[in-house]
């Protein structure tokens, strides 16, 4: 039975179709910090990860190590996981940029961009290429109408919108109504407690004044 091509490609011999996807692939903002080393096997969630990995399966169920949410990016490329598909390759590629902790708008809608065209190049998983290029294309759509912040999600904004900053900031904000209310307040109590009574009103419903 002949092989399907890209299926566990040996001695260095590549199909059209992985040479194409390896193009596009080496295309892509970051690429060479994250190149395409073969593909691995699907490995456990490792150790020290805090998040929950919300990872894709292709059709004979084997969990991918990044394409999905929630990737423990920086644990898995220590301990060496490899892609295991070209789609998953895709996913590495591109959670390399949402790990950054400085990473841009810009350079996140690259990212973004260069996954679609990673998965639509990537040889076979049909459905999980559709499924994964109608997620991105709906969150560029949601960008542009909506306003959805192209960095939700990233290390970046999680550096920048820690939990503690983000009660601090609610805190110091407040509500609008309450705020004025607790300014007036503020100055009636200054008045109050500088007012003395006038010699010329002798009862206690006359109106009291403040010092000059």
């Amino acid at each position: 039975m002949k092989k399907k091509c890209c299926e566990e490609c040996k001695e260095g011999k590549k199909c059209r179709k992985e040479e194409a996807w390896l193009k596009t692939y080496r295309s892509g903002a970051g690429a060479s910090k994250v190149p395409f080393t073969g593909i691995g096997a699907s490995k456990p969630k490792p150790k020290g990860c805090k998040t929950k990995e919300m990872h894709a399966r292709t059709a004979t169920g084997k969990k991918f190590n990044y394409a999905g949410p929630g990737t423990c990016f920086s644990q898995r490329r220590a301990r060496g996981d490899k892609g295991i598909s070209y789609t998953d390759w895709c996913g590495k590629l591109h959670d390399s940029w949402y790990d950054k902790k400085g990473a841009t708008r810009e350079q996140i809608k690259r990212a973004d961009d260069d996954f679609r065209r990673c998965v639509k190049a990537a040889p076979g998983e049909r459905i999980n290429k559709r499924l994964m290029s109608a997620v991105f294309a709906g969150k560029r759509t949601l960008e542009k109408k909506a306003g959805l912040n192209p960095l939700r999600g990233t290390s970046s904004e999680v550096e920048k919108k820690s939990m503690p900053k983000v009660k601090e900031e609610m805190r110091r904000k407040g509500n609008g109504k309450r705020r004025a209310k607790a300014a007036v307040g503020k100055v009636l109590k200054e008045v109050f407690r500088t007012a003395v009574p006038r010699k010329d009103r002798v009862f206690a419903n006359m109106k009291w004044e403040g010092k000059k």
